[in-house]
């Protein structure tokens, strides 16, 4: 019984890591309830789940090399999780979901013009 607890407490911590970057963009972009919000924020999670991970792998790829660093230059590798580490997650994390929200949310006459276009 434990096992299970602790899979499905990882699950949901999982989530909700995946949809804090589709929380933030919807609550300043559209004028939508806190109900709204979570439910696309789920479905949105479900869409861009190749995105999800490729940023997961970013941010423990970018993990690894701060502790890589902890342990070869240790001012520096004390200072970065502070000042860099963070915000190239958070930056990383946007950059994924901002193109399944426009995909989805955002009608096609109010979407920017590519060049392609």
């Amino acid at each position: 019984m434990n096992a299970v607890m602790l899979f499905m407490t990882v699950a949901m911590a999982i989530v909700y890591f995946f949809m804090r970057p589709y929380v933030y963009i919807m609550i300043f972009t559209f004028d939508l309830s806190m109900g709204q919000i979570i439910k696309n924020a789920l479905y949105f999670v479900i869409l861009g789940v190749k995105r999800n991970f490729a940023v997961l792998g970013g941010t423990l790829l970018l993990a690894a090399l701060n502790y890589a660093l902890f342990l070869i230059i240790t001012p520096i590798g004390i200072i970065l999780p502070f000042v860099i580490t963070l915000s190239i997650a958070d930056f990383a994390g946007v950059y994924g979901a901002y193109p399944k929200i426009l995909q989805y949310m955002v009608d096609k006459e109010d979407a920017p013009q590519t060049e392609e276009e």
